[in-house]
């Protein structure tokens, strides 16, 4: 019960984040607006993995598109949406057996973050983020079952991302780091591997402005 709660506390935030983007004039969104498409690498992994002998980065890629509102000369608001891939691979020890477990998961991610200006040449972005699991793949060679893709997951994930950007209009470049605050494994049979595992997320990002 204690999950569902801060589960619909941090969807009533977003909400609430959103709405006061909406109620921004719009005389001065259409001034200074900015909208336009991203992506870069991703290098992942999960935290408080237990069992393990060693454990690596999932090295992928994500895409999106994102909107900057502008509140003020030093604050805006920036909803993005993006597909991500997230996961890691791991090395298991459990009970005798040994093995390698590859975990694949693409998340849907919908980032709404308050942004600090730093002038006209850099940005501070931090805020919360849904994300949506659209798809999973568990490559183990450890016990059958042991980490069942099908139902081991959560199908939502909320967390904080907070990153730096560098504007070279129409250009950003910049880096950012997503940590889920939510566990991510949805039955008791997947603790056995997963635990208390939560997504821990670094991007490497490009950016370019359509809105002019």
């Amino acid at each position: 019960m204690e999950n569902i709660d801060r589960s619909k506390l941090t969807i009533i935030r977003l909400i609430i984040l959103l709405m006061c983007a909406m109620i921004i004039p719009v005389s001065l969104i259409a001034q200074d607006m900015k909208a336009g498409i991203k992506g870069g690498v991703n290098f992942s992994n999960f935290t408080s993995l237990d069992n393990t002998e060693d454990q690596g980065n999932r090295t992928g890629f994500h895409a999106g598109v994102f909107a900057q509102l502008p509140v003020s000369e030093f604050f805006a608001v920036q909803p993005e949406l993006t597909y991500s891939t997230k996961g890691t691979k791991a090395d298991y020890n459990i009970a005798g057996f040994e093995g390698e477990a590859k975990y694949n998961l693409n998340y849907l991610d919908i980032p709404v973050l308050a942004v600090f200006k730093l002038g006209e040449s850099a940005d501070i972005q931090i805020g919360p983020y849904v994300g949506f699991l659209l798809n999973k793949k568990v490559e183990t060679d450890i016990i059958s079952g042991q980490f069942a893709p099908d139902d081991s997951f959560k199908n939502v994930d909320f967390g904080m991302s907070a990153g730096f950007a560098l504007n070279f209009d129409p250009i950003s470049v910049g880096t950012r780091y997503n940590y889920g605050i939510t566990k991510i494994n949805e039955t008791e049979a997947s603790e056995a591997g997963l635990s208390n595992t939560r997504n821990s997320n670094a991007q490497i990002f490009i950016a370019f402005d359509l809105s002019n």
